[in-house]
């Protein structure tokens, strides 16, 4: 029912919150990639690194350095 309502099964929807809130996170002054999985819930780093470059086309430390501190500004 999840997925004929929204789309997307639940398990794909709480995985985009997460790397929504992975993307806010990295922005952050001061936050350092390898604890990023921990503070959006999810346990497996290496899990959470591959989901995040299949959303973003980066890895957590290349979207940090691109778009923090005044970088480039992401498209949406």
């Amino acid at each position: 029912m999840f997925r004929q309502a929204n789309g997307c099964s639940l398990v794909e929807h709480i995985n985009r919150l997460r790397i929504d809130k992975a993307r806010e996170a990295l922005l952050e002054p001061g936050v350092k990639v390898k604890d990023v999985p921990q503070q959006v819930g999810m346990e497996n780093r290496q899990y959470f690194f591959r989901l995040f470059k299949q959303a973003t086309g980066f890895t957590p430390r290349q979207y940090q350095a691109r778009f923090r501190d005044g970088g480039e500004k992401e498209q949406e």
